[in-house]
């Protein structure tokens, strides 16, 4: 029932969020993300707890589902601090940005990266990389399946890094090393996720495999929104959040297919 209320709550507050974003950055706009955020804390919290009571009730583990379910609720709370953080960088894209004193003087100098910008990448980084500890700390996979996602998560974080300016017209700029340390750890946690669910048979990992996928996929949508010299279309804006709510909310009832 609470969860089927946080549910409903999670998809106004998200539908009307999405109708003020695609028309860009506003303070209402950063007003309804913030909200959305923190339903999907909520979530988490309730997931936590409901998924720690069953557990005691059928003599399942309680302690680990509740440690999993805690690591899963601040990587929530990163997500919130997260969203925060890029919604601010639309309102004031130059905020802490500094030329660099690096030129050659044929060069123009070039700005650092934007302070909310980045804070919102690392808070969001710092999110995936407790899902990660999650994941390895509840289902323990062979090393040799970590040391395979990671190596995928690498080539696909180098892939785009350094492909992404000439295959796909991405501009990163003074964000290329965030950017890539991002996607590295995004995509570990995605791919770790599924080595879980693979090699361990713990078929709830496939629930935050699948969270972990569509994030990964609302980020690559997201590439294309931020870093193309292009104006964003409202409907790839739209599309970026349709799967990103969609990756909270999984992830965020994922403690729930551990009981």
């Amino acid at each position: 029932m609470l969860l089927g209320l946080l549910g409903a709550l999670g998809a106004i507050v998200v539908i009307v969020y999405i109708s003020r974003a695609v028309k860009g950055p506003s303070p209402s706009a950063l007003i309804g993300k913030a909200a959305s955020g923190l339903v999907f804390v909520l979530t988490g919290a309730a997931a936590a707890y409901m998924a720690t009571l069953d557990a005691a009730a059928k003599g399942a583990g309680a302690p680990g589902v509740l440690c999993f379910a805690l690591l899963i609720l601040g990587g929530l709370v990163c997500g919130l601090l997260g969203d925060i953080g890029l919604d601010l960088n639309g309102l004031m894209p130059d905020a802490g940005a500094q030329p660099s004193t690096k030129t050659s003087g044929k060069e123009p100098a070039s700005a650092a990266p934007p302070t909310y910008m980045v804070a919102g990448i690392a808070s969001f980084a710092l999110g995936h990389i407790l899902y990660i500890s999650a994941l390895i700390w509840y289902w323990r996979p062979p090393w040799w399946a970590l040391a395979g996602g990671l190596l995928v998560a690498a080539i696909f974080a180098a892939s785009l890094s350094l492909g992404g300016r000439r295959w796909l017209g991405l501009e990163f700029g003074s964000l290329m090393l965030p950017s890539a340390v991002y996607g590295f750890i995004l995509a570990s946690m995605a791919t770790i996720a599924w080595a879980c669910c693979l090699t361990t048979g713990g078929s709830a990992a496939l629930v935050i495999a699948a969270g972990g996928t569509l994030f990964l996929a609302s980020d690559i949508v997201l590439c294309f929104e931020l870093y193309r010299p292009v104006k964003a279309k409202p409907a790839h804006t739209a599309t970026v959040l349709v799967l990103y709510y969609a990756a909270q909310f999984t992830i965020a009832v994922s403690p729930l297919a551990l009981a």
